[in-house]
């Protein structure tokens, strides 16, 4: 199964997620990869975030929510928000992990994609705003 990291952390004049650029550098995503067979798959979230993202946090136990990541209706992704406690440089060259605010994270993740992947990426953002308003 493919889990993706939606990383975050609160700053003073918000929420913000951090996204990295695909393996191939034209568009923006969450931090994922394939779950190992003998991996449980928070771990898969933690190192998909370590590695893309260079981040490393707290992984919430469930997940919040499922999304399409490729061109085909069954490639779904679980994910995880990953509450970010540390940063260090990324290990995987031209990802570029970034911080986002939710607008321009919005913004971003509909860069170069058609319309109803972007509005299944919008909908993470909107799930992961519902998520944590109360935390």
């Amino acid at each position: 199964m493919m889990a993706a990291a939606v990383c975050f952390r609160r700053r003073e004049l918000g929420l913000q997620v951090r996204l990295v650029r695909t393996a191939d550098g034209e568009r923006w995503t969450f931090p994922k990869s394939l779950q190992k067979p003998d991996e449980a798959i928070t771990e898969t979230v933690a190192v998909a975030a370590a590695k893309q993202a260079g981040v490393v946090g707290v992984v919430a136990d469930n997940q919040f929510t499922e999304f399409r990541y490729g061109r085909r209706t069954d490639d779904l992704a679980a994910a995880f928000l990953l509450a970010v406690q540390s940063v260090a440089p990324s290990g995987e060259p031209g990802r570029k992990p970034t911080w986002f605010d939710l607008p321009a994270a919005h913004q971003h993740l509909a860069e170069g994609r058609d319309p109803a992947h972007a509005q299944e990426l919008q909908r993470v953002l909107q799930m992961v705003e519902s998520e944590l308003q109360d935390t």
